[in-house]
């Protein structure tokens, strides 16, 4: 049936008879157009329609109807009769219709017989179509419905339906004949124009089946020249607006680089996209790709392609990953089940649901997946998807660990450390942990501190703290840290060393801990638990400063500055110092970096940039840099001269003295 907008209904007449409230619940707020103008909210609901968002399009339709404009309430009515953007809801298109209809709209009029005529959202009633279809004639002449109006009244009368079935069968060939005829037209060099004219209008007019048969017209050379790249271009536009046929010769055009170079990751996306929505064609090319293969493409596209078509790949990836597994899972594989439980968990080509995460999770461990069992573990230790059970925990790490799984190997001797779901018990830990320390399991070498201070033998904690330090060689920094309190302070039967706790101390502060660096600075500045050192002293103290400490940023200004601590005097240096301090803030070091500048001091002269920290001194204050400010204004350096500044600045200076 084709619709025209030809009248526009009173918003006044609709008096709320359009209330849904109920889809608001379910879906995001949506920013509408600020306007109550229908017939542009309706031009919005197309925007997004060929978008490809009916949900928002939806939204739109819906305002459109509350406004009082025929096709929002025939729009709302086919959303809901269709189920696009919305859950199917017969009723409600019908009752849609039913307004529409009552305050004269033609469109909504032959719906609403359709609805009567077929039972869809309300009984069968062929009198009330009838009845509408004859208003809609009033408002348009339509053979069709004159015709159906005719069929209608033909059921309850023999007579009628005998001479009807005459005339249908006269049309039929008067059809088959015009049809004949039109072929024959379309088939001359004339009718091929005047065709791909018309698909021309259509396509630009938004519409799919226009810009397919663009595509077919410019492959095949019907009413143009052949254009194989043009080809392509229109079948993917239409392909893009959901044109099936479109999407499958899309692929084609990929698959077999007609008009493109051979892309077969983007022609099994077409494919799959034109599968999953029903085309058979496409569904039978789909089956002969292996999973392997199609998730090996949807990747490739989603990494390379533009962003729309990208992030459709990913999603129709995850929907086709979630198929197999669950497919898998069904059929008793393990991975699969472990899989399953993942995208569920994550949300992944499904909503997310704990409870059945949880429920494949632990088949796959009950099959005998050692990832699974591991995972399962934490599951019951944390309460996830389940309530916390600790024996069960214990039980699923053992079981794991024993499977091999080195994570769950760490876990279980964690459980005997801390007596979780089992009796503590540190030999049993400790066994555990230096197995995995074997292997060079970090975690486990620096769990190792906890057992040092621990009830161990003298044999145990020597070997811990090996271990400890083997964790602190590669830079673990929790371990270096429990080592240099160990070696300080003594643990046990471990006694301070202070040539070990300074090494440990140093590693922390290579590794940018600033109170390490700091307590190393102070070490080698007053020579605790080793010598005086100041070049190293410095060292640290320099780390202190880049890490954005202020008071060590001064103290290496002063030292480079006076030469102390054994340091030669370094101009550069200071003005490196002193234009950090500046920069971040401290207002006291604006002064000497305006002098610096303007004396070329550690940099070039720059009378500009000597003025503008004397303002910026004098400014925050300084009497210092007022006195040098109201001097350069006087004599025009780094700025013009100007004796209304000057006479300010003396005075500021004057009354700061």
């Amino acid at each position: 049936m084709l619709f025209n907008r030809k009248k526009r209904i009173e918003p006044a007449k609709v008096n709320n008879a359009v209330n849904d409230t109920s889809s608001n619940d379910s879906k995001p707020t949506v920013k509408m157009v600020n306007s109550n103008d229908p017939y542009r909210l309706y031009e919005q609901y197309i925007k997004y329609w060929y978008d490809g968002d009916p949900e928002t399009a939806y939204e739109y339709a819906l305002k459109a109807a509350k406004a009082g404009d025929e096709d929002g309430l025939l729009t709302y009515g086919l959303h809901y009769m269709d189920g696009n953007g919305v859950e199917v809801d017969k009723e409600k298109a019908f009752n849609a219709y039913k307004i529409g209809a009552e305050l004269g709209g033609h469109d909504t009029q032959v719906q609403l017989a359709r609805s009567y005529e077929h039972g869809e959202g309300t009984e069968v009633d062929i009198e009330k179509a009838i009845y509408w279809y004859e208003e809609s004639l009033k408002k348009e002449d339509d053979y069709r419905i004159r015709n159906r109006i005719e069929e209608l009244r033909a059921l309850t009368d023999s007579a009628l339906a005998e001479k009807l079935a005459e005339k249908k069968a006269k049309e039929a060939e008067e059809e088959r004949k015009r049809q004949e005829e039109l072929d024959n037209y379309y088939n001359t060099e004339e009718g091929k124009q005047k065709l791909y004219e018309r698909y021309l209008s259509g396509a630009a007019k938004g519409y799919p089946v226009s810009q397919y048969s663009l595509g077919v017209c410019n492959r095949e050379g019907r009413g143009t020249t052949v254009d194989k790249a043009q080809a392509l271009y229109w079948f993917e536009t239409a392909a893009r607006n959901g044109h099936l046929d479109a999407m499958y010769e899309t692929a084609r055009c990929y698959e077999s680089g007609e008009g493109t170079a051979v892309n077969k990751p983007v022609a099994f996306y077409w494919y799959l996209k034109a599968a999953r929505e029903g085309h058979e064609a496409s569904k039978n090319v789909v089956k002969q790709i292996t999973p392997d293969e199609a998730i090996s493409y949807l990747n490739s596209v989603s990494e390379t392609e533009n962003e729309k078509l990208g992030s459709d790949a990913k999603r129709l990836k995850e929907l086709m990953e979630f198929d197999l597994y669950k497919n898998g899972a069904e059929n008793g594989n393990a991975v699969a089940m472990r899989n399953l439980s993942k995208c569920y968990e994550k949300g992944i080509g499904t909503d997310a649901d704990p409870s059945q995460a949880f429920y494949w999770l632990k088949k796959a461990a009950e099959a005998g997946d050692a990832d699974s069992q591991y995972h399962l573990g934490m599951c019951y230790e944390k309460g996830t998807g389940t309530e916390k059970d600790e024996n069960q925990a214990f039980y699923w790490y053992k079981t794991a660990s024993d499977n091999g799984h080195i994570d769950a190997m760490y876990e279980l001797a964690s459980c005997y450390d801390l007596g979780t779901g089992v009796a503590k018990d540190l030999n049993q830990a400790f066994y555990l942990y230096d197995q995995l320390c074997q292997k060079g399991y970090i975690r486990a070498q620096y769990a190792m501190c906890y057992l040092v201070m621990s009830d161990l033998t003298s044999e145990q904690r020597d070997k811990a703290v090996y271990w400890l330090e083997q964790a602190g060689k590669v830079d673990y920094e929790d371990s270096q840290s429990w080592l240099y309190t160990f070696y300080s302070y003594g643990m046990h039967s471990l006694k301070p060393d202070e040539k070990k706790a300074l090494y440990w101390l140093e590693k922390l502060a290579e590794g940018g801990d600033i109170e390490s660096q700091r307590e190393a600075y102070k070490r080698y500045n007053e020579g605790i638990g080793t010598a005086v050192n100041k070049q190293k002293a410095l060292y640290y103290l320099s780390k202190i400063a880049e890490g954005g400490d202020i008071d060590a940023q001064i103290d290496l200004y002063n030292i480079y500055r006076t030469g102390e601590a054994g340091v030669q005097k370094d101009d550069k240096r200071v003005f490196y110092r002193c234009e950090k301090l500046a920069e971040e803030g401290f207002e006291r070091a604006y002064y000497n970096l305006g002098l610096l500048y303007l004396k070329g001091q550690g940099t070039s002269r720059s009378n500009y940039k000597g003025f503008y920290w004397m303002k910026q001194s004098a400014e925050a204050g300084d009497v210092k840099g007022m006195e040098i400010l109201y001097e350069l204004y006087r004599d025009g350096i780094g700025t013009d001269a100007d004796m209304s500044q000057y006479r300010y600045w003396y005075k500021m200076w004057k009354q700061s003295k």
